[in-house]
């Protein structure tokens, strides 16, 4: 019944469905009007400027889509108004969008059908300790700050939405046919009140002529008929939709969600199998650059694909703020696109027939062009709010035809809902709340194996410094970023046995069998993540491991009465505007890199911890960029997949495993334009965790050493000496800075050497000849 979203107000077929939509929509009619006139601010009293839409599927893909294609329309507003789109689940869209906001006057709107959508309420609730964190807890920031668009009020006020900022659906309309609502207020906010209304007008008007105008006539059930010609009687499989205006770049995507979700189905209305094929697969993609891209398929590959172009015939011509001063040679551009479109439907139609006779005359097989490849022109006069809303309807009426013809109900999706309920079973696996894999067939067991286990690559060459300075080690390792088999072949190389535990210190069971099973005076923490590009891509998987694993740790600790505690921090913590090289008197600061914050987060949770208990024995290693392997080969650094170090990255490429070395960045201030950093020796590493643990054993409080050679190498510098002292060559490409890197880092290691006793040995030589040795010797790692 989404038709029922765009009656006129006063309706006189169908009257209370009308004022029941208008009650709403007035109401949001109201608001959008309050942001554009400047009156709508936020807990602070300033005036929101950006507005963040939170939905996924059609309350993400109808708005953002009609946004982008209406950009032309925007209107003026007494503010500069941003309207944004957040809808993956993984938090990349957030992180890359928060930065540049201001909580003071930023909005979000919550959109939901059944406020309950994973995907939706975990960036909610992101914004919402965004927004918390910098304006405070109180109501009136959830008031002044979010609104919230569902069918479930009640989920709206227990998360803590005010009444007057909740707009309301109804179960009659499905996701993907919601634009026409409340769904649609970042579009209201984009082109204004009387825009969205034009959109609504558009769209009556084509619900008009479909009920109306006989078969024959009727462009819904024309463009249905021919799609079903096209599939079920030419067996063309595949639809591409390519339109030939920029701003219709979310078309394909959001009529690949109105027809696949709505009309891919096998099972009939009378629960019977299907007799016929139902959706074809729809793509495509904005037709200029799709002739870069898939063209030649279309023209000369071996599949038949059906298309639509479409393409507005007018552009640039009612003199829009947003490119008026440059109209004039705008509109011979659109000119270029329109006949772009053209030609392409008529080659693709008629083939050699549509080149010039001479031109064919010895034309080689290869230029020729079969042609007779169907395809459907949709020319618009412009496109304007009123078009739109018309094309928009069109493509729904379109596919409402075919489950008709096919007997299969357009409204459901009940393919989705399942893999949403597998994915909830999962959740609590990888969130480390349950542990027991044995009821998951073996693939997906050994894709969780690789989320959650590895032996680490500092941590194994410090267990060879452990055992042979006679200490007896147990190991508490989940397996995640290595292999067992590093930890056998250290008690090959020590000739001397270890104990090993696979768990993970996030789970306090874990930790309490350990520690009430064996004895133990000390503990070197390694455990969690650390690659600087990810930690910027996933943080709250970082904080999970890093910070609560660590303050997890020390509570087990202490309920052991086991106080000594060697944590592996990272050189990461200092604050960026320190030059280099840095000492431990330097101040720490906010990190570039959520790796960085999470190694210092934990710092001052274990200093604060020192304080209050002046039992708690506890040193800091800030180590710099570790590289090299055993002098045997025998161990070494194995990341799984695509390394984020430079040495393993280095040496996968040297061996073969990978095409070339990516060099993030070569215009730093720097020698050479690349990255400089302090490389120091695993070997030297290791052996300054065993001289901080001697030196935690017989002292009291916190304290943190740097641990590093005190020189830098530029990552050209590392590339180049790689490549003379093993005689082997590194191709390589240069990459765009990753987020969170500095351009120049290495320490002052005086502390260390004086208070520690701990010197490093090995030079930039050694470290990458023993890295080649490693690899060398294991191609594949520690793969069998």
């Amino acid at each position: 019944m989404h038709w029922a979203l765009r009656l006129p107000k006063h309706d006189q077929d169908y009257p209370e469905l009308a004022e029941l939509v208008h009650q709403q929509l007035d109401r949001m009619y109201q608001l959008v009007d309050k942001v554009h006139a400047g009156q709508c601010r936020g807990s602070t009293g300033e005036v929101i400027q950006d507005v963040v839409n939170i939905g996924v599927g059609g309350s993400d893909l109808g708005p953002l889509m009609v946004s982008h294609a209406l950009s032309d329309y925007k209107v003026s507003t007494a503010k500069p108004l941003k309207v944004h789109f957040v809808s993956t689940m993984d938090g990349s869209q957030l992180s890359d969008l928060l930065h540049q906001l201001r909580p003071e006057t930023t909005l979000f709107i919550i959109s939901s059908k059944s406020f309950g959508t994973i995907d939706t309420l975990s960036n909610a609730q992101t914004v919402r300790q965004w927004l918390e964190k910098d304006l405070g807890t109180q109501n009136s920031v959830i008031q002044h700050h979010f609104i919230g668009v569902s069918t479930k009020p009640e989920k709206m006020t227990e998360w803590g939405i005010a009444a007057e900022n909740q707009f309301l659906l109804w179960d009659w309309v499905g996701g993907r046919y919601s634009l026409w609502s409340c769904i649609g207020l970042p579009i209201a906010l984009q082109i204004g009140v009387d825009g969205f209304k034009q959109l609504l007008a558009g769209a009556y008007a084509i619900d008009q002529h479909f009920q109306k105008a006989s078969f024959e006539q009727n462009i819904p059930v024309l463009m249905a008929l021919l799609g079903v010609w096209n599939n079920n009687f030419l067996n063309i499989q595949t639809h591409a939709v390519l339109p030939y205006d920029g701003r219709l770049k979310y078309f394909a995507s959001y009529l690949q969600q109105l027809e696949m979700e709505s009309n891919g189905k096998s099972i009939q209305r009378n629960n019977q199998k299907v007799d016929l094929n139902t959706c074809p697969i729809v793509w495509g993609e904005v037709g200029p650059n799709a002739q870069h891209a898939f063209y030649q398929l279309l023209h000369q590959g071996t599949h038949a694909v059906s298309c639509d172009f479409i393409a507005p015939v007018q552009r640039y011509n009612s003199n829009q703020f947003t490119y008026a001063e440059s109209a004039e040679s705008l509109i011979e551009q659109h000119h270029l696109a329109l006949s772009n479109c053209l030609a392409q439907s008529r080659l693709l139609a008629f083939g050699n027939t549509a080149l010039n006779a001479h031109e064919l005359s010895g034309l080689p097989v290869y230029k020729q062009y079969e042609g007779n490849q169907p395809s459907s022109t949709l020319l618009l006069q412009e496109l304007s709010p009123y078009s739109l809303g018309m094309l928009i309807a069109l493509y729904e009426h379109k596919v409402f035809v075919q489950s008709v013809i096919w007997n299969i109900n357009p409204f459901d999706q009940w393919g989705v809902e399942k893999g949403k309920e597998i994915a909830n079973q999962l959740l609590p696996i990888l969130n480390g709340k349950e542990k027991d894999v044995s009821q998951l067939d073996a693939s997906t067991q050994g894709l969780i194996k690789i989320l959650l286990g590895g032996a680490g690559y500092i941590g194994s060459h410090t267990c060879v410094e452990l055992l042979e300075a006679g200490h007896e080690v147990i190991v508490l390792d989940n397996l995640s970023n290595s292999s067992e088999e590093s930890l056998k072949r250290v008690q090959e190389l020590t000739g001397k046995t270890l104990k090993f535990v696979q768990g993970d210190i996030r789970y306090q069971n874990d930790l309490d069998q350990v520690f009430s099973n064996n004895k133990i005076d000390a503990v070197i923490h390694f455990a969690g993540l650390k690659a600087v590009g990810e930690s910027q891509q996933i943080p709250l998987t970082y904080f999970d491991h890093n910070i609560a694993g660590s303050v997890q740790l020390a509570q087990a600790m202490q309920r052991a009465g086991v106080f000594n505690l060697v944590f592996s921090s990272s050189a990461t913590v200092y604050d960026e505007a320190n030059i280099s090289p840095l000492d431990e008197n330097m101040p720490t600061g906010m990190p570039s890199n959520n790796y960085g914050y999470t190694k210092l987060i934990v710092e001052q949770l274990l200093e604060k911890l020192s304080i209050a208990d002046e039992r708690w024995s506890i040193a800091l290693l800030r180590y710099f960029n570790p590289v090299g392997a055993h002098k045997s080969g025998r161990i070494g650094e194995d990341p799984q997949g695509i390394p984020n170090n430079l040495m393993p990255y280095v040496t996968q490429v040297a061996v073969g495993r990978r095409d070339k070395l990516s060099i993030y960045g070569d215009d730093y201030d720097t020698v050479d334009g690349t990255g400089v950093r302090d490389y120091i020796h695993v070997v030297d590493l290791a052996n300054a965790h065993l001289c901080a643990l001697n030196n935690r054993l017989a002292a009291q409080g916190c304290r943190a050493w740097n641990i590093g050679t005190g020189n830098g190498s530029s990552v050209l510098e590392v590339k180049n000496t790689f490549e003379q002292v093993n005689g082997v060559s590194v191709a390589y490409e240069i990459a765009p800075r990753r987020s969170g890197d500095v351009a120049t880092s290495f320490a002052n290691n005086v502390r260390a050497i004086k208070e520690l006793g701990w010197t490093p040995k090995y030079t930039l030589e050694d470290m990458l000849a023993d890295s080649w040795n490693w690899q060398k010797q294991n191609p594949t790692g520690y793969q069998a």
